[in-house]
């Protein structure tokens, strides 16, 4: 393993600590969206369920739980082209990683898909914390080496397939 890397790996490295940083905050800010919406959902509708207990009849449509029921399921949809794309990207992500040697895709998994703390990444594999950190820029370099490669293998199978 290398020590010392060149101005254009540093800068790669980082590119790409960027990119996981940026996916796994919107990951977060996703999944935490999407329980703020279930759980304003799960209000309201329970709300409006014990609203209608005893009643006999229906109640005006334009009610405000009904109103935030319908928000919700507004919001959620805002969010679903997210999702799919913070998915897909956890997707390849993996795939891309499930490539790499030994150490090196693990640390990609463990820290930049599955967001465990280096001590948490160390235990999975067997390494020592600090192991673990020292590899972490060959890893994250590795990892754009074998996203390029993936990208570029799938743009050729795409290309036979539309042909």
């Amino acid at each position: 393993m290398k020590n010392q890397y060149t101005k254009q790996e540093n800068r790669i490295i980082k590119k790409t600590e960027l990119k996981f940083e940026k996916f796994l905050n919107s990951y977060d800010f996703l999944i935490e969206k999407l329980n703020d919406i279930q759980e304003t959902k799960g209000i309201a509708e329970q709300l409006n369920k014990d609203t209608t207990i005893g009643f006999s009849t229906s109640k005006p449509s334009g009610s405000k739980i009904e109103k935030t029921i319908a928000e919700a399921q507004e919001i959620s949809e805002t969010y679903k082209d997210e999702i799919t794309t913070i998915l897909n990207n956890k997707i390849k992500y993996t795939k891309i990683a499930t490539t790499m040697d030994f150490p090196y895709g693990e640390i990609i998994f463990y820290k930049y898909i599955k967001n465990y703390t280096w001590e948490k990444v160390g235990e999975k594999i067997g390494y020592e914390r600090e192991s673990v950190n020292k590899k972490k820029k060959e890893a994250l370099l590795r990892f754009y080496k074998a996203s390029s490669e993936f990208y570029k293998n799938n743009h050729i199978k795409s290309q036979k397939i539309t042909k």
